[in-house]
């Protein structure tokens, strides 16, 4: 892994605030971080990239001086770039069709004329569901 303050005197910053390492042929996602704290995105933010079971980038912003790769980050809507991996990902192993029914795996989702929703136009966010009315309880599904 290559420091991240090494890399920066080569690009010619002289007070990084891109702070961490990254695995030789990764440099490229550096200078992309770099570049996204010169336009000033992000006060402060992470970025960690395993590949296997080795990090090979590990890399934050610290634009006040006071955050470090400990401290927790928010994030918000992550899950559903997980949620979208992973459906794709099971969907390349045959466990559905992206034109099949929602009811064909969740029978109450039908209720209320949603029974011809396709799972590809849940994952589009064209369903028609904005939102839940109410909590459902794990029972009533």
């Amino acid at each position: 892994m290559k420091n991240f303050a090494v890399i920066a005197a080569f690009l010619g910053t002289s007070e990084a605030k891109v702070r961490g390492t990254v695995a030789p042929g990764f440099e490229d996602v550096l200078e992309a971080y770099q570049r996204f704290e010169d336009v000033g995105q992000d006060l402060r933010s992470q970025l960690s990239v395993y590949v296997g079971e080795e990090q090979v980038i590990d890399l934050w912003i610290d634009t006040q001086g006071d955050y470090s790769p400990d401290h927790l980050q928010t994030v918000f809507s992550s899950g559903k770039s997980v949620a979208a991996i992973l459906m794709g990902m099971m969907a390349d192993q045959g466990y559905f069709r992206w034109d099949d029914y929602v009811t064909d795996y969740w029978k109450g989702y039908g209720k209320f004329d949603k029974g011809t929703t396709t799972i590809a136009e849940v994952m589009r966010h064209e369903a028609g569901l904005p939102s839940l009315s109410k909590s459902i309880d794990l029972l009533d599904m």
